[in-house]
């Protein structure tokens, strides 16, 4: 397999650029490199089928472009961030859309983006762990594990819950394509402990479908909401303030 390489002044490849579409079984990339390039490894494929990165070698890695990885055959752990590292990571929209070979995903370095549809469609995904995303206020988007019905294990670091990214007034869920009452059950979340409180005042909005857009705040979105679903639009009567607040509290207390 080939790889283009952009270089710095000394001759130093930073930036994987593009890719053969066959590969190594086992894909060394330069220990130097910086950012994986838009679809650089797009839709490719060692001889044998899958493949695998020297994730561990990688420590000044700080970027995956947008669908650097979009339905290739890379298999394994996507360790993102090393001990001896430095700096942060970033992942583009769908960046690893649909690479159904993948098992885990371990984000070591803190996340300065974390791009729609990013792992949708890897069905075969078990475990993801994300240790920081508070450095940067990185925020989770809405389905950006759909698809992955084998996701069991979410396990975040971070004592700050990132925040939850909806469209409109749209629930948040990790899978679309669950239910809630199967998200429940089949989706372990971790968070430290002495956390708890952080997690559910920052995601309760998010998981009730108010994000805050309208007004600037999450809580005044809902109860606008709220009202509106509750006006007798027949006779255009709007409830009491008192009920408005009571039926808010029950939204809120449901989604915590």
């Amino acid at each position: 397999g080939k790889l283009l390489c952009a270089q710095d002044d000394e001759g130093t490849s930073w930036i994987a650029v593009r890719s053969s579409k066959v590969v190594p079984q086992k894909v060394e990339l330069p220990h130097e490199i910086m950012y994986i390039y838009n679809f650089a490894f797009t839709d490719t494929m060692s001889a044998e089928g899958t493949y695998e990165v020297n994730w561990n070698d990688l420590y000044m890695l700080q970027g995956l472009g947008m669908g650097a990885f979009i339905e290739s055959h890379i298999s394994g752990t996507i360790q993102l961030g090393t001990e001896d590292g430095f700096g942060f990571t970033s992942i583009g929209d769908g960046c690893m859309n649909d690479c159904r070979y993948i098992t885990a995903v371990d984000i070591q370095a803190p996340l300065s983006y974390l791009g729609e549809n990013s792992f949708s469609g890897c069905k075969n995904l078990k475990q993801v762990h994300i240790a920081d995303t508070s450095f940067f206020k990185c925020g989770i988007y809405a389905g950006i594990f759909d698809g992955c019905d084998n996701l069991g294990n979410l396990i975040f670091d971070d004592y700050e819950a990132p925040q939850l990214v909806i469209y409109g007034n749209m629930s948040f869920s990790f899978n679309s394509e669950w239910t809630q009452e199967e998200e429940e059950a089949k989706l372990h979340i971790t968070i430290p402990d002495g956390a708890e409180q952080n997690y559910i005042k920052e995601w309760r909005y998010g998981f009730a479908g108010h994000s805050g857009g309208y007004t600037g705040s999450r809580y005044l979105d809902m109860w606008n909401s709220t009202q509106m679903d509750m006006v007798d639009w027949v006779n255009y009567i709007f409830p009491k303030d008192e009920d408005v607040d009571k039926k808010v509290k029950e939204l809120i207390l449901a989604n915590e």
